[in-house]
């Protein structure tokens, strides 16, 4: 009797639902989510006492706001020019169906709405007709002055196909809105396919949001390309970061502008990651102004993240970045061109040390380069590992090294707490000198060492896919360095290498 009455303790019931919940929440799109959510379902229709808390557990998180919408009655794709999506079928709401939407909207808390396959591929657009029918549905209801479709959403990630099929998301935020990811993947590869509509599109969008008294703490604002940013579109995205003044997590993943960073000034002191792009033309003159405004606008900046993209004759410098190093507090530094990047000189490294006292993850990419055009010898790890080998826990960088003597190690420069070594696109290890560089990197590293190979991805949006490059010798150095010994010998300088 004991067991059956612990099926019925509320802080139990819940715990054990959310657990069932877990198990499909890394993917949203996935099998196991799809499994989860029946089984909740299943777990609503029990009993009474379980219920409530099994429905509030199976709606705080939906892939699609059609998960919602489609409880009013059936939906149909209407393709019309002007308003083509997702309609409702029926005409005039159905008392019941309004009741149960009512009850099951004020207990989402996470919407994530994606173009999937389960709601017709990149087909996912709701029609302005739709909301009008929402909106008409729910206006006679006993809350109906609460003019916010879902009053209690704290997390929206929204993408679409294209700017104008956006809109839907205006009626979606609330005051309870704490992070807004938006994702209008073609916003800057339209060419002449009515490319000023969807400009606008967006911009409307940012100006209704303004109106919306949330409190947002993180907002992403992504593309599908690369890009000058549209100068319309431009002032509305100056104008809607104006008006945010808590913002800690900032995504614009296209090029970052002067204008830009000064609306993000009402940030400033609670802004802690910013993830963007710069576009270069044929100097650094931008990485200089753009690093400079960075260095000088975000004194609380924990991680910071630059896509380097377009044309650099003499390619990248780590100098044009010093102002950067005023970030005292940054933790976390990734730096991603598609340019070739000079390689890391000493005193870059010793200021580095200087400027970033208390880093533990850097990231330098130059993509997808050969490996001749690598950011490092192998020996600079010995002058990373003096500078900042006591605070790295992860650490990519691409490794050259042409019959280079690799340098004796000291005490004094090694890597305390690095865990994770990423060699990226480094140059593959001459036959036979792979117990040279594991012996070499053992040294400079802690016992719990992991050796990858994999390219990071600096955008969440768009994706970008690692290169699956498996760099000859590579494998049987990382063999080596998992079989040592718990503790290595005194610091010795290892022979000529070749990679």
């Amino acid at each position: 009797m004991s067991a059956n009455r612990a099926l019925f303790i509320p802080e139990l019931l819940l715990e054990v639902f959310r657990s069932i919940d877990r198990g499909g929440a890394d993917e949203p799109n996935s099998h196991s989510n799809a499994s989860s959510k029946a089984t909740l379902s299943c777990c609503v229709l029990v009993c009474k006492a379980w219920e409530e808390l099994a429905t509030d557990v199976l709606w705080q998180s939906i892939p699609s706001a059609l998960c919602l919408l489609s409880i009013l009655g059936p939906m149909a794709y209407l393709q019309d020019q002007e308003d083509d999506g997702w309609v409702f079928v029926d005409t005039v709401p159905n008392p019941d169906l309004v009741h149960r939407f009512d009850r099951i909207r004020g207990r989402i808390l996470t919407l994530a709405h994606y173009d999937n396959m389960e709601w017709g591929g990149y087909l996912s657009n709701i029609a302005k007709t739709a909301m009008s029918f929402v909106t008409s549905a729910t206006a006679k209801l006993p809350n109906s002055g609460a003019v916010y479709l879902l009053p209690r959403v704290r997390r929206i990630t929204w993408e679409s196909a294209l700017p104008s099929h956006v809109s839907p998301l205006t009626y979606m935020v609330a005051p309870s809105t704490t992070y807004l990811s938006i994702h209008p993947w073609t916003l800057f590869l339209l060419s002449g396919f009515d490319s000023e509509r969807e400009i606008a599109a967006c911009g409307a969008l940012l100006r209704t949001l303004i109106a919306i008294p949330c409190r947002l703490e993180t907002f992403h604002l992504a593309d599908g390309g690369e890009g000058w940013m549209p100068q319309p579109l431009e002032e509305d995205i100056v104008h809607f970061l104006s008006a945010q003044q808590s913002l800690e997590s900032i995504g614009l993943y296209f090029p970052l502008t002067a204008a830009i960073i000064e609306g993000l000034g009402a940030s400033a002191h609670t802004l802690g990651s910013l993830e963007t792009s710069i576009q270069l033309e044929k100097t650094d003159i931008e990485i200089i102004k753009i690093s400079d405004l960075i260095g000088t606008s975000f004194p609380r900046l924990e991680n910071l993240s630059l896509r380097l993209f377009g044309s650099v004759i003499s390619g990248v410098s780590m100098s044009s970045f010093n102002s950067l190093l005023k970030l005292n507090s940054l933790r976390d530094c990734t730096i991603r061109s598609t340019n070739p990047i000079a390689p890391l000189q000493a005193h870059q490294i010793e200021a580095m040390g200087k400027g970033w006292p208390i880093l533990e993850r850097l990231v330098l990419e130059a993509w997808p380069l050969a490996p001749s055009d690598a950011v490092a010898p192998i020996s600079t790890l010995s002058v990373l590992a003096q500078h900042l080998g006591h605070s790295l826990t992860h650490l990519y960088i691409d490794i050259k090294c042409l019959d280079v003597p690799l340098p004796e190690t000291r005490e004094d420069a090694r890597f305390t707490r690095l865990r994770s070594l990423d060699i990226g696109r480094s140059s593959k290890i001459a036959m036979g000198s792979e117990r040279a560089v594991a012996d070499y990197l053992g040294s400079l590293c802690p016992n719990n060492l992991k050796l990858t190979n994999h390219s990071p991805r600096m955008m969440v949006f768009p994706p970008i896919e690692p290169m699956n490059v498996q760099p000859e010798g590579w494998d049987e150095v990382a063999r080596i360095l998992n079989e040592r010994p718990e503790h290595l010998s005194e610091s010795r300088e290892i022979g000529r290498v070749t990679l």
